[in-house]
């Protein structure tokens, strides 16, 4: 309690001292937001106006204008028999800066602050505007931020909270009203109807409410800072795991595994091993304790398996994702599969060579060739027409001429060909009834039994 006494004291001195001008900034309207107001306000003829400084500054110039005239007042004050309805007062604030040099000093200007005389209204209920203060408090992630509202009942508890909230944090709005009506506050955003807002993780930052004091007739709006702090609590740490690289033989089976370790120092040993030796185990560590798995991008089964065989040598990479089932690390799997060092004897195709043939109309033309392999591979044959696979075409009267035939002779991986001439020479003989059979080769079946009666019995 000892510094609120002490609060109090330098109060009461500033208002002993400050007896000529009653009024502080809080009073002042400053409509350009620069620090330089004239209060009180609003400005109705029947009180003297003084020129109001946010701000600290020694020998302030004052120039007043009237009506965009100016003045001869130099000081902060007007006096209210000057004050006619309808008049536009402005006062301009500036001091004298020293730049040294030939130039001296130079008048800077502070700001300005323009009203104008409102005509008073007779009433007999006059309302006077609420009070209220700005204020600033601090939270951590996860806090309940209750905002209440103080009432001060007299102008001077109220200016002691103004000048105690500007300096000091305060969760409490505190407010005043001179009609000694009730107020309410509401707020434009975060804070509930109750002036209450449950922060969570991930709000840390600087919010900025407006307040709305309202008295039902009249209102004042209050900024509310709110600065909500990291509560440094981490939800999940990601896994951590080790590259590796190996080396196998064509033929061998590839069988990665995964190690989780229990201790951050067993995992930062295990990463200076694999960066220097071979391994195919993935050492693993989750700094939660959580379980882990492991998954593979290719090659390998999801049990980490891969069946090398004949041509598989080279490198491979395969990238491994470790999870904890909600945050994921990638490891590096290098493969180098060598060559096993058997060499495969080569395969030779067969040789195949063929004569031409030349046969009479009616012969049987049977191909003449040769074909040989001297890997002893089973030989699979065939030929083109008019030829069957077996390598035989019968003729026919008619089908003299030159023939160009295709013989094909396969081991199972090579195909050999060649080609070949049959020429089939025309038989010369007469055939009177063109049925194909040379006459002196017909003879006479009188039964129609396809036997010629020369060669039939009796």
């Amino acid at each position: 309690m000892k510094w609120i006494q002490k609060l109090l004291v330098v109060l009461f001195v500033v208002l002993a001292s400050s007896a000529v001008m009653a009024y502080v900034f809080a009073d002042a309207v400053d409509l350009n937001n620069d620090g330089v107001g004239i209060a009180p306000y609003p400005v109705t003829g029947e009180d003297d106006i003084y020129a109001v400084l946010d701000f600290e500054v020694e020998d302030p110039i004052y120039v007043w204008e009237k009506n965009e005239d100016l003045t001869d007042n130099d000081g902060s004050k007007i006096s209210a028999s000057k004050l006619n309805d309808g008049d536009e007062w402005k006062v301009t604030v500036s001091y004298m800066h020293y730049v040294g040099g030939y130039v001296g000093y130079v008048e800077v200007e502070l700001g300005s602050e323009t009203v104008t005389v409102e005509e008073v209204e007779e009433s007999t209920e006059e309302n006077y505007v609420p009070r209220a203060t700005d204020i600033h408090f601090t939270v951590t992630e996860g806090d309940l931020v209750d905002v209440d509202l103080g009432h001060d009942s007299n102008i001077l508890n109220y200016r002691l909270h103004n000048s105690m909230t500007q300096i000091r944090e305060s969760d409490i709005v505190y407010v005043y009203d001179a009609d000694g009506d009730s107020l309410k506050i509401s707020y434009d955003s975060l804070l509930n109807l109750f002036g209450m807002w449950q922060t969570g993780d991930g709000d840390a930052g600087v919010y900025t409410v407006i307040g709305t004091v309202s008295d039902g007739t009249d209102s004042t709006e209050v900024t509310i800072t709110i600065t909500v702090k990291d509560n440094d609590i981490v939800d999940n740490h990601a896994p951590l795991a080790t590259d590796i690289h190996f080396t196998v033989t064509e033929g061998d089976l590839v069988d990665v595994d995964m190690s989780q370790v229990s201790t951050h120092l067993s995992y930062s040993n295990f990463v200076r091993m694999t960066q220097f030796f071979q391994s195919d185990v993935v050492y693993s560590y989750d700094a939660d304790g959580d379980s882990l798995k492991i998954s593979y991008s290719s090659l390998l089964s999801p049990m980490g398996v891969w069946k090398t065989e004949d041509g598989d040598a080279g490198v491979y990479t395969v990238i491994a994702t470790v999870t904890d089932g909600t945050a994921s690390t990638e490891a590096i799997i290098t493969i180098i599969v060598k060559d096993d060092g058997v060499v495969e004897d080569e395969n030779t195709c067969p040789v195949v060579t063929a004569n031409d043939i030349v046969v009479n109309e009616g012969g049987l033309a049977v191909a003449d060739y040769s074909a040989t392999d001297v890997d002893g591979d089973i030989l699979i044959i065939s030929f083109s027409s008019p030829y069957e696979n077996h390598g035989e075409w019968q003729t026919v009267v008619g089908d003299a001429g030159v023939y160009s035939t295709t013989i094909s002779v396969s081991d199972g991986e090579c195909i050999t060909e060649e080609e070949f001439i049959t020429i089939v020479v025309e038989d010369e003989c007469t055939d009177s009834d063109n049925d194909g059979i040379c006459d002196e080769d017909e003879c006479t079946d009188s039964d129609n039994d396809g036997i010629c009666d020369e060669d039939e019995c009796t």
